[in-house]
């Protein structure tokens, strides 16, 4: 079971992952979430962020991955720098948490450096 709050919604929905609630990110998985047909999961390190996010929007919070079941459509970043990249997509064991043929759509805000790394490495 995940740790999760929040447990009302349908489970024939796509099922999206937001991670990074900060300036941008908050009101970004906020209008997704006016969308009835998907279910939004959101994650942020300090919990307290994804907790008052839960009480203005319609989802998931998403505390940790501990004995998590659900398998998620798609993972949407909105981070604050390149540092966090890594610790949140590749540290935290979200990939292992998507389906196969799913998506991931990063907003971060990375440098220029970090895009030409990720081109040359695919």
């Amino acid at each position: 079971m995940c740790h999760l709050r929040n447990h009302s919604l349908q489970k024939s929905k796509p099922k999206y992952l937001f991670a990074g609630l900060g300036t941008m990110g908050f009101p970004m998985a906020g209008h997704l979430s006016k969308n009835r047909n998907l279910d939004i999961y959101v994650f942020n390190r300090t919990s307290a962020v994804s907790a008052k996010w839960v009480k203005k929007y319609n989802g998931t919070q998403l505390i940790d991955l501990d004995n998590c079941s659900v398998k998620f459509d798609g993972l949407i970043t909105c981070l604050k720098d390149d540092a966090s990249i890594p610790s949140v997509i590749l540290e935290s064991g979200f990939l292992d948490f998507l389906k196969t043929n799913s998506f991931i759509v990063d907003h971060s805000t990375t440098s220029l450096e970090l895009s030409y790394n990720n081109l040359s490495a695919s």
